[in-house]
This record gives C-alpha cells, structure tokens and sequence, in this order.
C-alpha cells in the first residue's frame, strides 16, 4: 500500500454526507462520529470486529439524532462518513490523539507507527473534505448556530458510572447554552450535564 495511493477506492462512500440542506435555516448540525466504517484499504485496523461495534469506533445513535434533529427543527446536517479511529473528524488535524493508538483500553494496531505521509493521506481523504464542507455551509454568517451532536457511553472501562442522560457542552458564549440548560431541567426526570463529563 502506497502512501500515494488514494485511501478510498471509487465505490466507498464519499467523506461525508449531507442531509436536510435548507439554505436559509440559521442552524447547521454535525455529526463527527456518525460511522464506524473503515475504508477498505485499511482493512480492521487490528480490532476485533466486536469492537468496532463499541464507542470507541463511533458514537452510536448520533447519527440517528442528528437526522431527527435536522428534519425537526428544519436545519441542514453534516455526518463524518468514517469511523473516528481511522482520524478523529473532533480534532485538529495536528493532535496526535486524532489517530489513536489506543481507545478505552482497547489497542488500535492499525494506527501504530503510522508515518507523516499516512496521517496526512488520511487527513486528506476524511478530515479536510469533511470539515471544508462545514466550513463551506457555514460561510461567513455571524449569525449561523452550530451544533455538534455526539453520544457517550454510561461507563469507560475501569472508570465510574456517568449520571449524565444528555450533557450540554459549551465555552465562551452561553447565550443559547444556558436557555438549553434550563429548558432540560425543567423537564424534571432527565439527569443533565453543564460541561460534565466533558467540556
């Protein structure tokens, strides 16, 4: 295998996909974890297929709630076609962490070593066309709200049972943030994080 060589063949599914693409919606959706595929070329990546069922490969639902949400409030959609193990679509593209080696105590083989050309093979072929999308549909609107639809597992291995039924994370501006806390609260029977267990 070349690091020349395009990572995906003619007939695999494109970087990502669009869903729900009104053009005068003020909110746009991503999913960055919506897939657990692996492009051909890389076979498994050494884990066993078990596995790649699990968290560690996508967040599973996110898809399912991101095209709810998109149809719901009428907004556009972006979902990563390819599994965060083969590059993380929620890093930057120089985080070594983008390309684990290891995931909730399960090793990734196919991501050892991997050379400056691979990353950037792989970067190429998922994160930049993905991301330039985004960026694409956003455009230069202040005014667009984003959000990043993701899922999480109720216990890593070896770690405490998370409370958490839905977490809101944010920084900087809480504008939308805060109302969104508030209007889950009171819903009065759901457990709901404010930047826990992640920020």
């Amino acid at each position: 295998m070349g690091d020349m060589e395009d990572l995906l063949t003619a007939d695999e599914a494109p970087p990502f996909e669009v869903v729900g693409a009104r053009s005068d919606a003020r909110g746009l959706l991503v999913c960055d974890h919506a897939s657990n595929r692996i492009p051909v070329r890389l076979g498994d990546l050494g884990v066993d297929a078990h596995h790649l069922q699990e968290h560690i490969a996508w967040d599973i639902g996110a898809a399912q709630v991101t095209r709810y949400l998109a149809e719901w409030l009428g907004c556009p959609a972006v979902l990563s076609s390819y599994s965060r193990l083969v590059v993380d679509c929620n890093r930057y593209d120089h985080d070594p962490s983008a390309f684990p080696q290891v995931s909730d105590q399960v090793p990734v083989p196919g991501n050892r070593a991997l050379s400056a050309a691979e990353k950037r093979r792989r970067l190429a072929a998922i994160h930049e066309p993905y991301h330039g999308k985004i960026a694409e549909m956003l455009g230069d609107d202040p005014g667009r709200v984003l959000f990043s639809i993701h899922t999480m597992t109720r216990r890593m291995r070896g770690g405490a049972e998370r409370p958490q039924q839905v977490t809101v994370c944010w920084e900087r501006d809480d504008r939308l943030a805060h109302p969104l806390l508030h209007m889950l609260r009171a819903l009065g029977n759901v457990a709901v994080g404010d930047n826990d267990p992640y920020a």
